[in-house]
């Protein structure tokens, strides 16, 4: 989806793409707080050991533990705009849409970590139908939206 949206933000205009790219390398600084790498083994081990309880309780202390880590994340994200332009003395109108555009991603966030989480849940256990069908339809999704309302 990152590729799409940074070739639709291309044909906007370089001072968009420009935006784009700075409010990501913020945001990919702040990010790796909400990656969790840990839970599809933690789940994977309680799913093979046949402890099927315990891979629910994975999924419940996981989605505890990151809603608590989204909420700094957001607010980080929200300061894309003073960071860029009195941290890093980026142009103003630059810092502006680099800011926009982290704040609409701050949107998604939580649904974002639900999905990761879900997808997570799910592939532990071998189920991969739901990924597999939603993700193409996501990026079909993204794609349309993205001539819609960026071009």
């Amino acid at each position: 989806m990152k590729t799409t949206d940074t070739a639709l933000l291309g044909h906007s205009g370089t001072v968009f793409l420009t935006a784009s790219s700075l409010s990501d390398f913020w945001t990919s600084m702040s990010g790796v707080l909400i990656a969790d790498t840990v839970l599809g083994a933690m789940m994977g081990q309680a799913y093979g050991a046949k402890n099927y309880d315990m891979v629910g309780t994975w999924l419940q202390i996981s989605l505890t533990l990151f809603s608590w880590v989204l909420v700094p994340v957001i607010v980080l994200w929200c300061l894309t705009t003073p960071v860029l332009q009195y941290g890093l003395g980026t142009q103003e109108d630059v810092a502006y849409y680099a800011g926009y555009y982290a704040m609409v991603s701050a949107l998604c966030l939580p649904a974002k970590l639900l999905n990761g989480k879900l997808s997570t849940f799910f592939t532990s256990q071998k189920i991969t139908g739901p990924s597999s069908k939603t993700t193409p339809i996501a990026l079909v999704l993204n794609l349309v939206f993205g001539l819609q309302f960026v071009l």
